[in-house]
């Protein structure tokens, strides 16, 4: 299933991309228990106004799964708050504009989701 029809409309239409997240601070968020829940891997994010050159987050030999995609998701939310209270822009808080874009690793047969 393609990452996209995993999130609500609302947030579809409001991703400025039809074939990636690219959402705000909050949205972003959400999107990211919305891909956990699901058993999809935020594998990587950037700012769209900053892209960063940071690989994105490996499976690591023999790691479960479930495990991966948990530590995708907590690596990126902390990722994303230390970002938005070093803009300056107070995401954290409410308030700010920057969108963030979150790539998605989408589980492959049964030997990707054991």
């Amino acid at each position: 299933m393609d990452p996209m029809d995993l999130l609500p409309p609302a947030l579809r239409d409001l991703s400025r991309s039809a074939t990636q997240a690219v959402l705000p601070y909050e949205e972003s968020l959400a999107a990211i228990e919305i891909f956990e829940r699901s058993r999809y891997a935020v594998c990587h994010w950037e700012p769209c106004d900053e892209p960063r050159a940071e690989g994105e987050i490996q499976r690591r030999s023999g790691e479960p799964w479930a495990d991966y995609v948990h530590r995708c998701a907590e690596s990126v939310r902390r990722a994303l708050h230390a970002s938005a209270m070093a803009s300056g822009r107070s995401e954290a808080h409410g308030g700010g504009s920057t969108w963030y874009r979150l790539a998605v690793r989408v589980p492959t047969g049964s030997a990707g989701i054991r």
